[in-house]
């Protein structure tokens, strides 16, 4: 089975870590940046299979990020699966979020098992 890229955009280092050891090197291809900017631009230049955002980080929110993205996907059949990864867990974040199209919303702190199921059922690996 070929590995899932997922880019993961998140500014606490600590919270890199955890999704290390939740997310088993062997099935997913990792990629990690610390802002929004940063996260459209790697999407833009990698493709991944699916997105994890935070939305609270320095320059661009995750939330900017996937307005940008999904504005980018405008016209195109391929829309990346999208999970926000965050400790905001009010029904109007979520409401947000699921209405710029997530496809998963998790909320801090995170469950590894949880992370990788959602992850897997966003690509419709399971």
């Amino acid at each position: 089975m070929e590995k899932l890229k997922v880019l993961i955009a998140e500014d606490d280092l600590f919270v890199h870590e955890i999704f290390r050891m939740g997310l088993n090197e062997s099935l997913y291809d990792l990629k990690f940046v610390q802002n929004g900017k940063e996260a459209v631009e790697e999407w833009k230049q990698w493709r991944p299979d699916v997105v994890l955002l935070d939305i609270m980080m320095p320059i661009m929110s995750g939330y900017a990020a996937l307005k940008e993205i999904r504005r980018a996907e405008e016209g195109s059949e391929r829309r990346t699966p999208v999970i926000i990864s965050t400790a905001l867990g009010g029904k109007g974040d979520v409401m947000d979020c699921v209405k710029a199209g997530v496809q998963g919303y998790l909320v801090k702190p995170i469950k590894c098992d949880l992370l990788a199921q959602k992850i897997e059922s966003c690509v419709n690996r399971i």
